[in-house]
């Protein structure tokens, strides 16, 4: 069953305000109609009560539908307006329709309105859906960029040449870098001066970022050093890399890179050793 739609109709003419409410019932739809004929009324209306649908009659003596078009558009842009007419001229209904009014029905042929209000009716529910979802992304994009910025974990995205494209402040906190430092850096960059536990250098093949680039699968609890230029030290950091891929796609587009800074405990670990 077709869920209630309320419509505000502005109509001069009894008759043709029946002929709408009994094609609309042919139709199938559970309504509430409301007909007001004058300005005052018709702006009453809109402010009184909330409307799903406005249809207008396109030619009504002092107050007809282009201004009543003229009023949604600047107060209510939300709510859709269908113009009817008797008699129009084609370039009246074309210009009414660039103005935003979203059908022309003649009122020859009614039985178009049930499907022009069900279409009607269908695209706005699209477009709320459409607004709710965009809302809903840059809620969960503000979301995630609070938690990115903000963990104390470092998280690297690489691209699939190994190129830095985007860092958190624990990344670079870690690594002793600006943002402008860290996105001019490959994962294989000198300056990094990575080392394994037993204080050697990687080979290039061993590297984490490497072996995840080659073998598309996730490399998980890597330990390497990382020399920090900011502190001249080493740190000392346990790495997960993993693949993304984007939808339908066999082949990753990026790497997603987790750096947990392990220093305290590997300096625990060598004070243990010295006892």
């Amino acid at each position: 069953m077709k869920e209630k739609i309320r419509i505000l109709l502005l109509e001069d003419n009894p008759d043709d305000a029946f002929m709408v409410e009994r094609e609309l019932k042919k139709s199938g739809y559970d309504f509430h109609l409301r007909r007001v004929e004058t300005e005052q009324d018709f702006r009453d209306a809109l402010d009184l009560e909330q409307w799903d649908l406005v249809l207008a009659d396109f030619n009504l003596p002092t107050f007809g539908g282009p201004q009543a078009l003229e009023i949604v558009n600047k107060e209510h842009p939300d709510l859709p307006l269908v113009l009817m007419s008797g008699e129009v001229k084609v370039e009246e209904a074309v210009q009414a329709l660039n103005r935003g009014a979203c059908d022309f029905i003649q009122k020859q042929v009614l039985v178009r309105l049930g499907p022009v209000v069900q279409r009607v009716l269908d695209d706005v529910r699209k477009k709320k859906e459409h607004r709710l979802f965009e809302q809903q992304l840059i809620n969960s994009e503000y979301k995630y960029r609070t938690m990115f910025e903000t963990m104390t974990q470092g998280i690297l995205y690489f691209d699939m040449q190994g190129c830095i494209f985007s860092s958190n402040p624990s990344a670079r906190e870690i690594l002793g870098l600006s943002t402008e430092e860290v996105n001019t850096r490959t994962f294989n960059d000198e300056r990094f001066r990575l080392i394994q536990e037993d204080g050697e250098p990687f080979e290039m093949k061993q590297l984490p970022v490497a072996m995840a680039i080659s073998m598309g699968k996730p490399i998980r609890g890597a330990i390497a050093g990382v020399f920090n230029q900011k502190q001249n030290k080493y740190r000392w950091i346990r790495v997960d890399i993993i693949p993304q891929y984007e939808q339908n796609s066999d082949e990753p587009t990026y790497l997603y890179a987790a750096i947990e800074d392990i220093t305290e405990q590997k300096q625990a670990e060598i004070n243990r050793r010295k006892l």
